[in-house]
Order: structure tokens, then C-alpha cells, then sequence
């Protein structure tokens, strides 16, 4: 069980990760009831908002850290 790669229209049921079709309520193989669509419970690829803004957050800070010396001789040639 759960070795099975889900198709193109197919998710991995939340129990026993057989692939169900994304419009299915129950699970073939398990039995589980979905509220909704099987889809809706399935695993999203990618990262989530949260992810993309703490990625973006530590680069910005990573970057800001690297360029200090330049910022800080600028701003004392600036004055």
C-alpha cells in the first residue's frame, strides 16, 4: 500500500496515500470520508506564503549584512 504514484487528475488519500481522483468524496481503497473533495485535502507542492516571505526576509538581511561596510563608507563620505 502507498506505493502507487498518483495520475495527472489523482491525489494521495490522506490515509493509506493510494492515488484517489481529485473529485472523489471517499477513498476506494481505505474508505475515508473526505468533507469536500479529495483534492482539497491533498498535499500543496511548493512553498507556502508563510515560507516564501521568511526565505525573502533572511536574503534581504543576508544581503543588508554583506553590504554594511559599503552602506556605512557611504554614508560617512556622504557627510
Amino acid at each position: 500500500m502507498g506505493t502507487a504514484q498518483p495520475g495527472p487528475d489523482e491525489v494521495p488519500c490522506i490515509r493509506c496515500k493510494e492515488p484517489v481522483f481529485g473529485y472523489a468524496l471517499r477513498c476506494p481503497h481505505c474508505g475515508v470520508h473526505f468533507s469536500g473533495r479529495a483534492e482539497d485535502f491533498a498535499p500543496k507542492e511548493g512553498l507556502s506564503r508563510r515560507a516564501k516571505a521568511l526565505v525573502t526576509l533572511v536574503a534581504v538581511a543576508l544581503l543588508l549584512a554583506g553590504l554594511s561596510d559599503d552602506i556605512a563608507a557611504l554614508w560617512w563620505r556622504m557627510k
